[in-house]
């Protein structure tokens, strides 16, 4: 699936899933989190926001126009 920036995501979230298998922490993976996990998550947050903001912003105008 494509993601608005342009990237494909499957590679980054194989990749993550190899990080904590190779850390054994595939129970809870948030229980010793990688560094950085929480700026990702954020911007993972804030870019899902603004996905759908472009969304609705679309069909907004869409039935404006």
């Amino acid at each position: 699936m494509n993601c608005a920036l342009g990237f494909d995501t499957k590679p980054i979230l194989l990749a993550s899933d190899v990080t904590h298998g190779a850390r054994r922490a595939t129970a809870n993976q948030f229980e010793r989190p990688a560094k950085g996990a929480g700026v990702l998550m954020a911007l993972l947050i804030l870019g899902e926001m603004a996905g759908f903001a472009v969304v609705v912003t679309g069909v907004v105008f869409g039935q404006l126009v």
